[in-house]
C-alpha cells in the first residue's frame, strides 16, 4: 500500500487535471473561431493560431483585452460554471488568494468569483499553451517580414 497523500497534494492533482481539461476545451473553442487580429491576407486559420502568434511575439496589439482576453475569459468562465464544487474549490486553492487563505481562522473566504479562477487558468495554463504551440501556419506567419 502506498503512503497517503496530503490533502493539499490531492487538491493540486484534482485542480491540475481540471485546469488542463478546461485549457484543451478553450483551445478547441478558439480553433472554431475566425482570427480577429491578423488581417485579411493571413495564413492563420483560426483564433487559436492568432492567439499563439500574439503570445509568441509578446507584443499584443492594443485591442487584445477587448478581443481575445475577453473571449478566452468568457470561454473559461463557462467551463468553470460546469464544475462540481469540490473541483471548483480545488482550483481556487491553487490561486494566490487560495494559497494565502488561512483556513484555520474558520471563516470562508469572501469575494471569490469565477473570474478569479478564470484568470488563474488563463495565465497558468492557456497562455503558456499558446506560447508553446506551433504549426505550419504559425511558423509561416512568424517568418513573414514585418513592415
Amino acid at each position: 500500500m502506498s503512503t497517503p497523500l496530503h490533502s493539499h497534494h490531492i487538491a493540486r492533482q484534482i485542480a491540475d487535471a481540471a485546469c488542463k481539461r478546461i485549457c484543451r476545451q478553450t483551445i478547441r473553442a478558439c480553433q472554431k473561431m475566425q482570427p480577429m487580429l491578423s488581417g485579411d491576407d493571413t495564413p492563420l486559420a483560426n483564433a487559436w493560431d492568432d492567439i499563439c502568434v500574439q503570445e509568441r511575439e509578446a507584443d499584443r496589439v492594443v485591442i487584445w483585452e477587448d478581443t481575445y482576453e475577453a473571449t478566452l475569459l468568457a470561454i473559461i468562465e463557462g467551463e468553470i460554471a460546469e464544475l462540481d464544487k469540490p473541483t471548483w474549490w480545488a482550483i481556487w486553492y491553487q490561486t494566490d488568494e487560495g494559497f494565502d487563505w488561512d483556513e484555520k481562522d474558520g471563516k470562508p473566504p469572501k469575494g471569490v468569483f469565477n473570474e478569479d479562477l478564470a484568470r488563474y487558468i488563463l495565465n497558468q495554463y492557456v497562455l503558456p499553451a499558446a506560447e508553446n504551440y506551433s504549426n505550419a501556419r504559425i511558423r509561416k506567419y512568424l517568418d513573414q517580414p514585418k513592415d
